[in-house]
């Protein structure tokens, strides 16, 4: 037989047989899985024993212990912020000492902007660093007392308004008692 021929014989045979078989198990049930053996009555009630509730005064104990930590994690956040706060305000006067070392002077408004451009610092961080040093008693007390506003290159950029000053008269009076 030529080779034609014989692929054509084996094509035939093979239609020939059913490709699935089907019909014999598609009514069968799959086998159910063995139930899973119960443990003894014994092992169940210690199962619950084990499970027993803390009393009030070990619960008491293990908030205040949770307390405690979380209070000295409050500390040591609170310390490297503040570590770091003062790093950027010392870099912050040796950078620009016209406008971060005393005398404090009032600073340009939107220096914000270029502080965190030069300092490659995020809004966030600049309006946090921001805000500490302009709540301070005395950029308070030289807004008070009016005059021009410096950017970070000294130069005089503005002068404080009226409504500037009697916000910081007030935040003097609120804050510090005068």
């Amino acid at each position: 037989m030529s080779s034609t021929l014989r692929l054509r014989a084996d094509v035939a045979q093979r239609l020939k047989k059913p490709l699935l078989d089907l019909t014999a198990k598609a009514h069968e049930p799959a086998p159910a899985a063995p139930p899973k053996p119960k443990p003894p009555a014994a092992k169940q009630k210690a199962a619950k024993v084990a499970r027993a509730q803390p009393t009030p005064e070990e619960r008491a104990a293990k908030l205040e212990a949770t307390l405690a930590a979380q209070q000295i994690e409050h500390r040591e956040a609170v310390k490297r912020h503040r570590a770091q706060r003062d790093a950027h305000l010392t870099e912050f006067a040796r950078r620009w000492p016209v406008c971060f070392k005393s005398p404090t002077k009032p600073l340009a408004i939107g220096i914000d902007v270029e502080l965190g451009r030069e300092m490659g610092l995020t809004r966030s961080q600049t309006a946090r660093l921001l805000s500490w040093w302009t709540s301070r008693r005395s950029y308070l007390r030289a807004l008070t007392e009016g005059g021009p506003r410096y950017a970070l290159d000294g130069s005089e950029c503005g002068e404080v308004t009226d409504e500037a000053r009697q916000t910081a008269t007030q935040l003097l009076t609120q804050r510090f008692g005068g």
